[in-house]
């Protein structure tokens, strides 16, 4: 086994490490040691090594032993490893060679975590083949430079098995938080994470989510002791609920109660609490004129002082937003030195550009020994699932979190880690050796890893890091998501036609980009590796998408309108949205099980620039332009309102859509679906065509399997796929949708309902 083999196998890079030929042993020679107290970690520790070895074996000719360091008997270890940075997760591999024999093995730490950490390293290093167990002789000194790494969102909570053997450490646990109706808090935990946490070396923080949005849980509605006024805007918007008076005594009781009661469980040691994403002023006497993020701060600050009393251990953390942002500074001068302070903000720490993204009041509160984390999407949008293995992206990212000394980061990957390892694991390995290896040999032990040619590999993602990198940091496909003039049918009025792209980051030379990308196609398609050419037409799509989006939004801000330039735009819109729709899925269903259902981000992704090809077409029709049919056109079916439901909220929609079953056969048909602004979402439980048959009688003839969601003023569209087979002649087809809405007995509820074969 060759030395550059054995380090391509462990992810992250140990920060000093000598590889040199090793020798077989069969299983059954082969004994785990561990001293002391089994504790989860090391139980977890044992079963990684356990592969390896027989635990019946009393006379094994060779041992893997795991001990904590003794500052006598290990003066060189306690020395070396003592004095670097996050010395409780350190840990060191010596190999023993006695007379000439390799013997045995062993793994030293100042903590179970880091023993386990040796465990996982010596683990990667080992090589099981048809001989026996492969043992190199190593020499490893190993400790990570940030000290909390990890995740959140997704599928971040059940993947801890998969993402703990990249040393990855930190997770946030949310808890809920609320009251019951007879007012008594209630703190629910989840203590299966709590559980798996643990055996894995994953530290949690008890997570309270973003404190505007808590009344919205249990009866906290019912509660006006601590509710606060809104002004009266705020009440009419569509979906309002009160936030929390943060002046009230009350308040300040009730979070204390809630940090109580997550502070009895014992397996908690750390306390997040997010602060409200948007500003929600309170009017009443007390608050008037008040800031209101530096009022949530302070009776949280408050209440933690009060909680130490009884808890002294516990730690408590304050998580900015992006509503807070305006006030960073202020906020960071109330912090003490035993609270940390995390940096999040929706639209600057959920960002791909390639500029620093910690702020300079932050890098000074870091600088003067403040304990500060960061939120970072490790991914191309937080809301699109888009497809980009982004090595020169997570390095760049990982290196100003280092070089800025932040304490705790904690990377973003919707949906789900599957669409997103390649940077998953390249996260790992920066934030814990950011020095350690270069983007190329970090690719190299991925392809490696997973089998992959390297070379095609490797050209592939130098072609492609350009073209990728500036379409993500543009952020078009997550502008287009949220563009709603020029996606969204029956919200805005189409007036002046300029869609409101303002907050798009142009792209340099978007012609050159798209070449290059077809050259990374190429390559892509000689790794064989069908998801790499999916990213690359992926990529080219959306490049074009680009150049047809803004030379259409250009050309219709001029004085004289060449009809031919915007048809052009179009043409090129309608090939990049069919070759989007089709590469997205592809990949999805690559990465998911067989069989799985699209998740609904996924969908979204797929199908937004046929939602600016409905906008395009709003406008040729506004103007007198004659457009074709073509393949992907919606078409209305009609609208509903408050009418639509009885007097317990629930209604049934349903649409006659015959004609264009009939002409248009089988099939992918989408269901897309508007909210119109009104005081209620609308909740969609069921979508179902409905075959209704001459001689009376129905059945169903197709339905949506999908991820079916609410429309409301937080997710105004969706486009649901729906499955066609072959329509019977003289039956009739019914488009039959249950809905619920007027909740809490609000005024209006409006949507509309539309059609569109691909």
């Amino acid at each position: 086994m060759q030395k550059k083999e054995i380090i391509n196998r462990i992810i992250p890079l140990p920060r000093n490490i000598k590889v040199s030929k090793g020798v077989v042993y069969e299983t059954s020679r082969v004994k785990v040691v561990i001293k002391g107290e089994i504790t989860p970690p090391l139980k977890t520790a044992s079963e990684i090594l356990g592969h390896f070895a027989s635990p019946g074996q009393l006379c094994p000719d060779f041992m893997i032993n795991l001990r904590l360091i003794d500052k006598d008997n290990d003066k060189s270890e306690y020395k070396k490893l003592s004095k670097v940075r996050n010395c409780d997760q350190s840990y060191s591999i010596k190999s023993k060679v006695e007379k000439g024999v390799y013997k045995s093995i062993e793994i030293r730490a100042f903590t179970d975590i880091g023993l386990l950490y040796g465990a996982v390293t010596l683990s990667q290093a080992i090589v099981i083949n048809p001989e026996g167990v492969y043992f190199p002789v190593l020499d490893i000194r190993d400790w990570p430079e940030i000290a909390f790494r990890g995740q959140w969102g997704g599928n971040s909570n059940c993947d801890l098995h998969w993402t703990f053997q990249y040393k990855l450490n930190a997770i946030d646990g949310k808890v809920s938080v609320t009251a019951d109706e007879n007012q008594k808090t209630v703190v629910v935990h989840n203590d299966r994470l709590y559980h798996e946490a643990a055996a894995y070396g994953v530290d949690v923080m008890a997570t309270i989510p973003h404190l505007e949005q808590i009344s919205r849980l249990g009866f906290l509605d019912n509660r006006t002791d601590i509710l606060n006024v809104p002004s009266e805007e705020r009440r009419k918007r569509s979906d309002y609920f009160p936030g929390l008076c943060m002046s009230k005594k009350a308040t300040g009781d009730l979070i204390l109660e809630w940090f109580r009661g997550i502070a009895a469980n014992r397996n908690v040691k750390k306390i997040l609490v997010w602060l409200s994403e948007e500003s929600t002023p309170c009017l009443c006497d007390d608050c008037r004129g008040k800031e209101p993020f530096q009022l949530e701060t302070a009776c949280l600050l408050d209440a933690y002082s009060r909680l130490k009393k009884e808890y002294p251990g516990i730690g408590l953390g304050i998580m900015l937003s992006q509503g807070s942002f305006e006030v960073t500074e202020q906020i960071a001068g109330m912090i003490p030195n035993d609270v940390s302070l995390t940096y999040y903000d929706g639209g600057r720490t959920y960002d791909s550009g390639r500029y620093p993204m910690i702020l300079p009041v932050l890098e000074k509160f870091s600088a003067s020994g403040g304990k500060l984390g960061v939120y970072p999407q490790v991914t191309h949008s937080w809301r699109t699932v888009f497809p980009w293995t982004a090595p020169g992206f997570i390095k760049y990212r990982c290196g100003e979190f280092h070089s800025k000394g932040l304490h705790r980061v904690i990377g973003y990957a919707v949906p789900s880690n599957r669409y997103h390892e390649f940077n998953l694991m390249a996260f790992a390995e920066w934030l814990w050796n950011p020095d350690g290896r270069s983007k190329e040999d970090f690719i190299g032990a991925y392809a490696f890893l997973n089998g992959i040619p390297e070379k095609p590999f490797q050209k592939f993602l130098r072609l492609i890091e350009e073209p990728a990198w500036q379409l993500a940091q543009s952020k078009l496909m997550l502008r287009l998501t949220y563009n709603y003039p020029l996606i969204l049918r029956g919200r805005v009025e189409l007036e002046d036609h300029r869609y409101e792209m303002s907050e798009l980051i142009p792209i340099k030379k978007p012609e050159k980009l798209i070449a290059d990308a077809q050259k990374a196609l190429s390559a892509a398609d000689a790794t064989g590796e069908k998801s790499l050419v999916c990213e690359a037409r992926c990529v080219i799509a959306g490049l074009r998408a680009y150049i047809s989006i803004t030379g259409f939004i250009e050309e219709i801000e001029k004085t004289s309108i060449n009809t031919e330039k915007l048809l052009s735009f179009h043409g090129g819109l309608r090939e990049a949205a069919a070759d989007m729709r089709i590469s997205i899925l592809k990949w999805n269903r690559l990465m998911t099980m067989d069989g799985a259902i699209p998740m609904g981000r996924v969908v979204d992704t797929s199908m937004v620039l046929y939602r600016a090809l409905d906008g395009f077409g709003r406008y040729f029709k506004d103007t007198g332009v004659q457009l074709e049919e073509f393949s992907g056109t919606v078409t209305h079916l009609g609208e509903w309102d408050e009418s639509s439901f009885d007097k317990d909220g629930n209604g049934v929609l349903e649409f006659d859509v015959t004609e264009y079953i009939n002409r248009l056969g089988k099939g992918r048909y989408y269901i897309s679906l508007d909210f119109i602004e009104s005081e209620s979402g609308t909740d969609v439980s069921r979508i179902t065509l409905v075959e209704k048959q001459p001689a009376g009688g129905e059945k169903p003839f197709a339905c949506v399997n999908a991820d079916i969601k609410r429309v409301s003023v937080w997710a105004p569209w969706a486009e649901y796929p729906l499955e066609v087979r072959k329509p019977v002649g003289l039956c009739r087809y019914i488009l039959r949708m249950d809905v619920s809405g007027l909740e809490k007995g609000r005024g209006t509820c409006r949507g509309l309902a539309g059609i569109r074969k691909v």
